[in-house]
């Protein structure tokens, strides 16, 4: 699991969460986190992204979606 930072049409970046799962064949799901959640700099959705990461609980084992505790 990782995240991806993605640079908007506006010029502002967001957050993808990328899961791996096992019959994904080396592809990964993504889970965005919702598009008004943007940073005005790569920086700053990277650090984000960190937050993000630490705060996931689990993973659905079917469809990789994952579960947060609070962020």
């Amino acid at each position: 699991m990782h995240c991806k930072i993605i640079n908007t049409p506006n010029g502002r970046y967001a957050i993808e969460l990328c899961v791996e799962k096992p019959q994904s064949k080396g592809l990964p799901s993504t889970w965005p986190l919702p598009r008004n959640v943007v940073f005005d700099t790569e920086e700053e959705a990277l650090n984000h992204s960190r937050l993000v990461l630490s705060a996931v609980l689990d993973v659905h084992p079917i469809t990789g979606e994952p579960s947060f505790g609070l962020l």
